[in-house]
């Protein structure tokens, strides 16, 4: 594994950049409503780093990644130093992930948003996901 980062910018296309990577960070400092790049980046088979709060918790979990409090960068970074620490648990997370990515079923969060604008008098509509 390399030392270095390197800042990309705006990338129309991040999938062959993920596929040469080892290790997936989002660091929100505030909750993602859902987070749908680490469950990009899970699919393309990389352990994630995240903060814990918002919609990535639906997701991710300690089985596929490493997680941290949000607006804490001490514990951020010691969360990524872990992950490149050890490249055999950092190899079975990015298999559990890409797993979990590929099986994940959007259903269950789809009827809870539903539920929830049920119960505020707000009109659904049935979308299907397949």
């Amino acid at each position: 594994m390399t030392s270095h980062i390197t800042f990309w910018g705006f990338l129309e296309d991040i999938r062959p950049l993920m596929w040469e990577s080892g290790l997936f960070v989002l660091p929100s400092k505030t909750p993602e409503p859902f987070g749908i790049v680490a469950l990009e980046a899970m699919a393309s088979g990389l352990p994630i780093v995240a903060t814990n709060a918002g919609g990535v918790l639906d997701f991710v979990d300690e089985a596929c990644g490493w997680l941290a409090r949000p607006n804490d960068p001490d514990g951020l970074a010691a969360a990524i130093k872990e992950a490149l620490s050890n490249d055999e648990t950092r190899s079975a997370k990015a298999i559990a992930a890409k797993e979990k990515a590929l099986n994940f079923d959007v259903s269950e969060i789809a009827e809870q948003y539903a539920a929830l604008y049920r119960k505020l008098g707000l009109k659904t509509y049935c979308l299907s996901l397949r």
